[in-house]
């Protein structure tokens, strides 16, 4: 969120929490919300009109309460009489500051925007002024971009499954090297295959691979060393060659090959053989899981 003054407010987006969830992606929310909110200067917490005071929203409200953090309670989907009605009833939280807004129709946003700089005018943060460089990471589900990309960073910031489908959306965040160097690392959903899902998933995860292809600067391609190149990947390869991207084929899960040199030497020459279109694309053997290079 950048304000004036070339400064600006770093908004942390967090998974929705569900305190009677005992699977794993709940579990895993939590703990990062709990990270989250050990940073924050400030919490934005978010209930539905629609949906009215719920029993959820009130053990949310006792958690942040217990965690000593300023809260403005944000009430969105209020789009009609009826829903600003049922938003009264969340005055019972008992936070000091509350806004109904819109986010789908921008209602109250600058509102909003105008509560938050008041809070965060002490915390605001500089905006680089060099021109940070844009990496995608990009594959099919269950590669491992979310792997590689909390391996990159230092930190457990994206929820990690063997189920494939985890990043439904583009996810964006900064990376800073110790020499200052700066990047914004993009996680992207994964590109389904047509023939196990319907069609709208499908094209839904090419046309966000596809959008985010054209914006950034360098692609991160990341493939198996079980499945090696599929056609799927031979069309998004064909995308990046056409928009002229740099990038770079990493073929994830090496250290499958540890003890079967051979197979793995032969599943490379596969790999440069389905690539032969965009031969210049360097290819990287890693394990994103142990660090390691392959």
């Amino acid at each position: 969120m950048e304000l004036e003054d070339k400064k600006g407010i770093l908004l942390i987006d967090t998974g929705g929490i569900n305190w009677g969830g005992k699977d794993f992606f709940n579990k895993t929310i939590i703990e990062l919300v709990d990270k989250s909110l050990a940073e924050a200067d400030l919490v934005l917490l978010v209930v539905d009109a629609k949906e009215g005071l719920t029993s959820e929203d009130l053990v949310t409200a006792e958690y942040l309460r217990k965690k000593d953090k300023k809260v403005i309670l944000v009430v969105n989907k209020v789009e009609g009489k009826e829903d600003e009605e049922r938003a009264i009833e969340f005055y019972k939280l008992g936070f000091e500051d509350i806004v109904f807004i819109s986010a789908k129709n921008q209602k109250n946003i600058a509102q909003l925007k105008d509560l938050i700089k008041k809070y965060a005018k002490d915390h605001l943060e500089e905006i680089p002024e060099i021109e940070v460089i844009k990496i995608a990471i990009i594959g099919r589900p269950n590669v491992g971009k979310s792997t590689l990309l909390n391996r990159l960073l230092g930190y457990e910031r994206m929820i990690v499954s063997e189920i494939p489908g985890t990043t439904r959306d583009c996810v964006d965040v900064f990376l800073t090297l110790p020499d200052g160097r700066k990047y914004l690392l993009i996680d992207t959903p994964g590109i389904r295959r047509r023939t196990k899902i319907d069609k709208r998933a499908e094209k839904f995860s090419v046309d966000k691979a596809l959008e985010t292809i054209k914006k950034v600067d360098i692609v991160l391609f990341m493939i198996t060393a079980e499945e090696g190149i599929t056609n799927q990947d031979q069309r998004l390869l064909r995308q990046i060659q056409k928009n002229y991207k740099a990038c770079i084929l990493l073929v994830n899960k090496w250290d499958l090959f540890d003890t079967k040199r051979e197979a793995g030497n032969l599943m490379l020459e596969n790999i440069k053989y389905g690539i032969r279109f965009i031969s210049w694309v360097p290819i990287l053997t890693i394990s994103a899981k142990t660090g390691k290079k392959g």
